[in-house]
């Protein structure tokens, strides 16, 4: 009886990692991201970000806003040089 549920344990945890090893190809294609990873702005420029993948609400934040703001409509504005980091929160607030 020991060997057989252990031969059970055994097939069930195959399945569950073909399945595991399977299943993210299909999730990856449907993830929200933005259009841009990367941008680089002049003092005074905007560029608008857009969610791909996503037709919920998104909230928008940056780390810093001396060097770059953005609303929430995804428009980031670029105030003076260094680095921002742009974060969309995806769904429910």
């Amino acid at each position: 009886m020991k060997r057989f549920s252990k031969k059970i344990l055994v097939l069930l945890l195959a399945a569950a990692m073909i399945l595991g090893l399977s299943f993210p190809s299909f999730v990856s294609a449907a993830t929200p991201r933005l259009s841009k990873e990367f941008i680089g702005l002049y003092v005074g420029q905007k560029y608008t970000l857009k969610a791909k993948n996503f037709s919920g609400t998104v909230k928008w934040k940056t780390n810093n806003k001396k060097v770059a703001t953005v609303n929430q409509s995804g428009v980031v504005t670029a105030r003076s040089f260094g680095d921002a980091t742009i974060t969309a929160i995806f769904g429910k607030q």
